[in-house]
């Protein structure tokens, strides 16, 4: 059983047992982006606005090849849950929904450019409604009345 000690010894004279070290100094990190709700509803939230507008400061500022982590609000801002009615349905205004988080300022990217996104998740809230208005249901009946055989 003297061949294992003298093995590993001349395997370690000649180098085999030596540490091997990684360079590692040109590798870096994937810088994360988050941009979290904050308040109950939009209107609370410096990081929510409704409109595209110009005028709408970025809140966040991101690089490419930055992952970007946006914490989002449902199209009607939280003003339903599991135990709402058809009563708060109605009383929704339509004029203060339509939350979206951000802008996201990205650098090197210009005014009319199109930018490439890779979506690597999306985790749902734990409740949801599918969502049919006025407008919508309007403007379905007013196309089916213009493309109706009798023109009525």
């Amino acid at each position: 059983m003297r061949i294992i000690p003298t093995l590993l010894a001349a395997l370690l004279a000649a180098g085999v047992g030596s540490v091997a070290m990684a360079d590692t100094a040109d590798v870096k990190t994937q810088t994360i982006v988050e941009i979290k709700k904050q308040g109950a509803h939009c209107e609370q939230d410096p990081n929510c606005f409704n409109r595209y507008h110009p005028a709408i400061k970025p809140v966040a500022r991101a690089k490419p090849g930055d992952l970007i982590v946006v914490h989002t609000r449902d199209a009607l801002d939280s003003n339903l849950n599991i135990n709402s009615k058809p009563k708060d349905v109605t009383a929704i205004d339509v004029n203060l929904i339509h939350p979206m988080t951000g802008p996201i300022y990205i650098e090197g990217a210009k005014r009319g450019d199109v930018l490439a996104i890779k979506l690597i998740d999306i985790n749902p809230n734990e409740y949801g409604s599918p969502r049919l208005f006025r407008a919508l249901v309007s403007c379905l009946i007013c196309t089916l009345n213009r493309s109706s055989p009798t023109g009525s």
